[in-house]
């Protein structure tokens, strides 16, 4: 079957299209129009985490954040993380808006997307899916060799751990440089 919103129980077709100018994207028929995007990959533990979002077509939405493996064409309500109206609340009357930004504070540790989902109400109709992004413990820039001291000729295995991804230099160095 066929879906215009991406309806949950009707996924992509076998050749990865869909009906009309909708996209396929994570296995559901999207709105070409509409999108939701998280500002940053990972965040530690208790950080909220902001969404933007793009709901061309205008249609009833909220958003809610389900765990990164959930099956995007049978999402069940009750096993969100987080949700919120385009309002930035749980309690609002605007619940069209086109575009904007909410804030989500309640979302436990592990691997997540936020989806836009349309009209509310069983079946519930997926339009759009973040990438997966982490919510964990922060990570803390390391470095460290296996022993504390090596003979000349050996060989020095090194592991660091770099989070924030940023281009770093690893070098070796005698104790007294600076």
């Amino acid at each position: 079957e066929d879906c215009k919103y991406g309806i949950t129980w009707a996924g992509c077709r076998d050749d990865n299209s869909c009906q009309g100018d909708l996209v396929c994207r994570d296995m559901v028929c999207s709105s070409a129009g509409s999108s939701v995007v998280v500002s940053k990959n990972t965040y530690i533990t208790g950080e909220t985490v902001t969404v933007s979002f793009q709901n061309l077509p205008g249609d009833r939405f909220g958003m809610a954040v389900f765990p990164a493996e959930a099956d995007p064409r049978h999402l069940d309500f009750s096993s969100s993380e987080d949700w919120s109206w385009p309002c930035d609340s749980k309690d609002c009357a605007n619940q069209t808006l086109t575009s904007g930004t909410i804030n989500l504070e309640d979302i436990g540790n592990g691997a997540w997307k936020v989806y836009m989902i349309v009209d509310m109400s069983w079946p519930y109709k997926s339009v759009a899916i973040t990438e997966t992004f982490i919510v964990g413990p922060p990570l803390l820039e390391s470095i460290s060799t296996p022993k504390s001291s090596y003979s000349e000729g050996d060989s020095i295995p090194v592991s660091f751990q770099n989070p924030d991804g940023k281009r770093v230099w690893l070098g070796v160095f005698p104790a007294y440089a600076n």
